[in-house]
């Protein structure tokens, strides 16, 4: 059974409610929140295995979160998956430019997610 954490914060309660479900079921330990600001907080001082953030969130979109953790050298090992909303499907390249480590079109696919999920946590 997996022991990792991993932080959810989506704007969209059942989204978020269902990411958390799918990670449950596979062992990983989950918290979450729909708030970018608390989201960033929850991060620097929980430290999970990996983030999962969507693109628009209450007082900080996701892209910002990302950019504050891959620009701090304490966080940037952490992995970050941008799930980003159709209406923003161009930005796939703002999001590797704010530093994460993978990004996926919403509605996303739950067996796409799960193997973005597998492959950052693995260990190197």
């Amino acid at each position: 059974m997996n022991k990792s954490t991993i932080f959810i914060a989506i704007e969209n309660k059942q989204v978020l409610s269902k990411i958390k479900i799918l990670l449950e079921k596979d062992g990983f330990v989950t918290d979450g929140t729909d708030d970018g600001l608390s989201a960033l907080n929850a991060v620097r001082s929980k430290r999970p295995s990996l983030v999962i953030l969507g693109d628009t969130l209450f007082r900080m979109d996701g892209f910002k979160v990302c950019r504050f953790l891959k620009f701090d050298d304490q966080f940037r090992s952490i992995p970050v998956i941008l799930l980003i909303s159709e209406q923003r499907k161009n930005d796939d390249a703002l999001a590797l430019e704010v530093g994460a480590d993978s990004c996926l079109l919403e509605p996303f696919n739950a067996d796409n997610l799960m193997a973005e999920i597998k492959k950052l946590t693995q260990p190197q």
